[in-house]
């Protein structure tokens, strides 16, 4: 069983049964946070994940890839280095220094 599944059977002991497909709101391969997860299905998931790849400095722009990225940030932990610095050594030259709309002054 892939480990997000098993985290969304532990947070809605509950339930009968998994959803088909859990979409995964963060794009964080390695974050198994089951309020991370809701079902879906694979038309709403496409829809979503169009949505999230055009986010400044989101995982989908890393031009590492999404888990790369998160290696990247589980390797500045590990070692404590600056988090920041790991996120930004991927980002496109055209989103570097981009803020975002609600980016604090």
């Amino acid at each position: 069983m892939i480990a997000h599944r098993f985290a969304w059977l532990i947070h809605h002991p509950g339930e009968a049964e998994l959803p088909g497909l859990l979409a995964h709101e963060c794009d964080n391969p390695l974050c198994q946070n089951p309020t991370h997860l809701h079902p879906s299905d694979p038309g709403a998931n496409r829809r979503e994940w169009a949505a999230r790849r055009h986010r400044i400095g989101g995982p989908l722009r890393d031009v590492r890839g999404a888990r790369e990225r998160a290696l990247a940030v589980r390797a500045a932990l590990l070692l404590g280095l600056d988090i920041g610095d790991a996120l930004d050594a991927g980002l496109r030259p055209v989103d570097a220094g981009q803020g975002t709309l609600f980016d604090p002054p």
